[in-house]
């Protein structure tokens, strides 16, 4: 089964993907995020190595992107968000609020 984790690099969807990529013979995951992961944080443990050629970066208000990475997925876990709200209400109407409805759009497409 093929399986898209957005927001891949965050507490919730990495800990996600670390468990899914236990089993590799029953799910083949993918993740999607906005920046790369720290690798120092991956060479101490905390973080999540996500192979290259299954990663995609992108934020969630571009469709197009959305599109062409959720193709072929059997399942798509939307954990990306902006949870502190530092960048101010833009941002978080843009992640949160445009992001979830690309996801959607994306899927239906």
């Amino acid at each position: 089964m093929k399986v898209m984790i957005t927001g891949v690099y965050g507490l919730i969807a990495g800990a996600l993907y670390k468990h899914l990529a236990q089993s590799p013979d029953t799910y083949d995951v993918y993740g999607l995020a906005r920046r790369r992961q720290d690798s120092e944080r991956v060479a101490d443990g905390e973080g999540v190595d996500v192979p290259e050629d299954k990663f995609t970066l992108s934020d969630m208000s571009d469709l197009d992107v959305l599109v062409k990475a959720f193709d072929g997925m059997d399942v798509v876990v939307h954990l990306a968000a902006d949870p502190s709200g530092q960048g101010g209400w833009e941002s978080v109407l843009k992640s949160n609020i445009v992001g979830a409805h690309n996801v959607l759009e994306a899927c239906r497409l």
